[in-house]
């Protein structure tokens, strides 16, 4: 495509089946599109208020904030090292199933025997907000859990 590039952006709110009706019944030509300018660092392609944009830019940024970050604790079996209760987690580090990609028995096993099988391992996780979960937590990545990203925690 030669020439100048432009970037144009229609919403559709109302029921589904309203919306359904108005796919069937229109076209590209016929829909009602507004014509926006993504900027960057992060290419809203959304129609957006940018009214006092300047000035919102001139605060802190997230990473400038909290320079260490990460997705979080990443399991690799959530189902097998995230427990309700205290005595599920303590009953699973002996029945640890089988390996997945990340994620290997031989060296979960390892890391248990490591470190000592110690019930005061066993400590709650926010599992999501307001989500309060166990597991067993030694600190180490490729044991019982994948990557226990202490860097954040």
């Amino acid at each position: 495509y030669k020439g100048e590039k432009k970037v144009f952006y229609a919403d559709l709110f109302g029921l589904r089946d309203d919306k359904y009706k108005y796919l069937l019944e229109n076209t590209i030509k016929t829909t009602k599109w507004n014509e926006i300018s993504p900027h960057k660092e992060f290419y809203f392609f959304v129609a957006r208020n940018e009214e006092g944009l300047e000035e919102y830019e001139k605060f802190y940024k997230i990473p400038d904030i909290f320079p260490i970050n990460s997705v979080g604790i990443v399991t690799a079996r959530d189902k097998l090292t995230i427990k309700w209760r205290p005595d599920e987690v303590w009953r699973t580090v002996y029945s640890l199933g089988k390996d997945t990609g990340d994620w290997k028995v031989e060296l979960a096993q390892k890391d248990l025997t490591d470190s000592g099988l110690d019930k005061n391992k066993i400590v709650p996780i926010l599992y999501r907000p307001f989500d309060v979960r166990y597991t067993y937590y030694t600190g180490k990545s490729r044991g019982f859990l994948c990557m226990p990203r202490p860097e954040v925690m």
